[in-house]
């Protein structure tokens, strides 16, 4: 998993972070990533065909980051290989990891990570809640699905206490077939723009 555990790793970390910017005063756009697995390809791709520039937001810079079958513990090195420091950091992950680990565990990554993350950019981070799914990919569908609810209301929580933001992503339900894609895991362009329009209004805030 993506701990930090000696100190030499914590500093590498916050050197790869370590670039020059503009003065604060001098900055006109709030700088945006947007980082997780193949439904953030998606909600991009949605957004480039039907939504303004930028999620239609004012004075900010949106930018996607993705990997495929991403799992959580690839996710600091997904955001350290860009090298910036954005000033907002919207994480959606986690949901490859249910049924593979146990909750508790990915919870204690997760907090941890966030922490990390938050620390070496000074962005505002944004978790966005792991999205109910028709296809798992381990375990019986009510099983995965109560541990993901689980997940979600713990980070509800911590993301409240370490001063980020928490989408809860709850309009999007399997029991409406046609926000889903083929696979039954990605979205549909309906589900993606609820997706996108809950990102608008956290990243706005």
């Amino acid at each position: 998993m993506a701990f930090i555990k000696e100190e030499s790793e914590e500093v590498k970390i916050e050197e790869a972070f370590r670039v020059e910017h503009k003065n604060i005063d001098e900055q006109k756009e709030k700088v945006v990533w947007i980082v997780g697995h193949n439904c953030i390809k998606w909600a991009e791709r949605r957004a480039e065909a039907a939504w303004e520039p930028n999620l239609g937001l004012q004075k900010t810079s949106v930018h996607w980051l993705w990997k495929e079958d991403m799992r959580w513990s690839q996710l600091l090195d997904v955001v350290l290989a860009t090298g910036v420091r954005p000033d907002v950091l919207v994480i959606h992950a986690g949901g490859n990891d249910l049924g593979l680990m146990r909750s508790v565990d990915l919870l204690s990554s997760m907090k941890k990570d966030l922490s990390v993350l938050q620390k070496c950019t000074d962005a505002t981070v944004i978790f966005s809640g792991i999205t109910e799914r028709h296809v798992w990919r381990c375990g019986e569908g009510p099983k995965i699905n109560k541990a993901r609810k689980f997940v979600n209301s713990v980070m509800a929580k911590h993301m409240t206490n370490m001063g980020g933001e928490f989408i809860d992503n709850k309009e999007i339900t399997i029991k409406r077939r046609e926000l889903f894609g083929w696979d039954g895991v990605c979205l549909s362009d309906e589900g993606n723009d609820i997706f996108l329009r809950n990102l608008a209004s956290a990243i706005s805030k």
